[in-house]
């Protein structure tokens, strides 16, 4: 009997969230008292594969965590989001990555990034297989020979590659442009367009990046919004007026929204206006997977926001 094939099969991104609310960002030299949040499972690709799992998506997620307490709990989390992650690897005396979170008043937050696995995610035989049957494989950029390999299992099984390109990827910015050649969607904040192309705004960073390869790139733009760009054509959604809790991971709720737009045959705007009501009710919570919403609840949001017009 055949393997049942995934709608979303995600690799890496991952990291134990010290989740901080704080006054401000504090400056040099400076003390300050801040309050604690929760030590929570993250990670943007993780993230993403959760959200899609509490979507409704057939998801499964690989990557590699450490023999930690943290990282047995890290797994065990999946679970709650009927994600299959029976290929990810458990690398012995190892710390699970870390990011510290720091959540200002306002629901804005900004990142600490402390890497603590110096491996790529292992694409094994097995994840290649996962790889091969699955309708979007949804990943970071690492080093080019593994994106090498990974796309091409991708491709192979007739999938499409998906990257989340943001200006701290692991991947050096000169190879960049080789790796998009083989992506089929991009997803990025405006920073990371920026960054990726080496322009000075959103439109014509958009244009660079299509013009090496891919067929869709979807950029987010916070409060204001998201944009699509295909070749010759854009479509900007303003973003939802919610109360903001914490913005962290609504960027990764909203790549896992428009795809399984994408997969209900959603036209792109439904998809950008699909993904943005996700992402406006998962800022009403604390943490990246503390409001991830089901379907019937970003069909209910939408339907009450129309209904408002």
């Amino acid at each position: 009997m055949s393997l049942s094939r995934f709608d979303l099969f995600c690799v890496g991104g991952t990291s134990v969230d010290l989740v901080l609310r704080v006054p401000r960002i504090l400056v040099s030299d400076e003390k300050q008292l801040v309050t604690f949040e929760g030590l929570v499972p993250g990670g943007m690709i993780a993230n993403a594969a959760c959200a899609a799992g509490r979507l409704g998506l057939r998801t499964g997620w690989s990557g590699r965590v450490g023999d930690d307490d943290a990282g047995k709990a890290y797994l065990a989390a999946f679970a709650d989001y009927d994600v299959v992650v029976s290929s990810a690897q458990v690398l012995p005396d190892s710390i699970t990555d870390l990011c510290v979170v720091l959540v200002e008043p306002s629901g804005v937050r900004s990142l600490m990034i402390v890497p603590t696995i110096n491996a790529y995610p292992e694409l094994s035989v097995t994840v290649k297989n996962e790889l091969k049957r699955s309708t979007f494989a949804y990943t970071i950029p690492y080093a080019l020979s593994w994106f090498q390999e990974f796309s091409k299992a991708v491709h192979a099984g007739g999938g499409k590659v998906v990257v989340d390109v943001e200006a701290s990827i692991p991947m050096p910015k000169e190879d960049v442009y080789s790796a998009l050649r083989m992506v089929d969607i991009v997803f990025c904040s405006e920073e990371g367009a920026l960054f990726a192309s080496g322009k000075d705004n959103v439109d014509e960073a958009a244009a660079e990046i299509l013009a090496n390869g891919p067929a869709l790139v979807i950029v987010t733009l916070g409060a204001r919004g998201a944009a699509a760009f295909e070749v010759g054509h854009c479509i900007k959604v303003p973003g939802f007026k919610v109360p903001v809790v914490d913005t962290t991971g609504a960027g990764d709720c909203f790549h896992a929204a428009f795809l399984a737009g994408l997969l209900q045959e959603k036209s792109v705007e439904e998809c950008l206006l699909f993904a943005s009501a996700a992402a406006a009710i998962s800022v009403g919570y604390t943490g990246p997977r503390g409001g991830l919403p089901t379907s019937v609840e970003v069909e209910a949001f939408l339907e009450v926001k129309n209904s408002q017009v």
